[in-house]
């Protein structure tokens, strides 16, 4: 998780979502919470590394402008490896700091999984008018899969539908599949 372009200070919030989905906070914001030094905070998330407290997929050394546009070292931590440095990092408000990152990692996780959710029930609910559509042009389709849903023969299907072929069945059955108005394959 190593960038190389720095990026401004001011473009910071306490949790941050990437475009993989992964949720992360930096070394700056830490300090800024726990009031703390910037360098303090790098020294002990250091030691973690060195330690192997903290493993490869927790961190990521990140370049950031500071307040002269200079480029300075920090260090962005995954939910995991925020909360295994926590406890070591200390300062004069590591208690206000500690509840303010751990809210900031749980209301985001929760913002993002209300997101997902509407997109799924949008989805449902095009998925749910596309099957509506289909079955106004196929009115025979729902009776056809209540009968192969009941195991019955396509000869079955045919006296429960009018049809007088069980090639017709199969053929609906096909479209359907394609469709994906038909979740499995039955057996006849």
């Amino acid at each position: 998780m190593t960038h190389n372009q720095p990026l401004p200070a001011s473009s910071y919030s306490l949790v941050v979502c990437d475009e993989s989905g992964e949720l992360w906070t930096d070394s700056l914001t830490i300090a800024e919470a726990f009031d703390r030094q910037h360098s303090h905070v790098l020294r002990s998330i250091d030691q973690l590394i060195d330690d192997g407290t903290l493993n490869q997929s927790n961190f990521g050394s990140v370049k950031y402008l500071d307040a002269k546009g200079e480029a300075r070292r920090m260090i962005r931590l995954d939910e995991r490896g925020f909360l295994i440095a926590m406890p070591f990092i200390g300062g004069r408000k590591a208690r206000e700091g500690q509840v303010m990152l751990v809210d900031a990692f749980l209301t985001l996780r929760r913002q993002l999984g209300l997101q997902t959710e509407s997109r799924l029930s949008v989805t449902e609910n095009r998925l749910a008018a596309i099957e509506i559509a289909m079955f106004a042009d196929h009115p025979h389709w729902p009776t056809i899969l209540q009968c192969k849903s009941a195991r019955l023969t396509h000869r079955q299907v045919c006296e429960h539908t009018g049809h007088k072929s069980t090639d017709t069945i199969r053929r609906n059955l096909r479209r359907m599949e394609r469709y994906g108005m038909r979740k499995e394959r039955e057996v006849r």
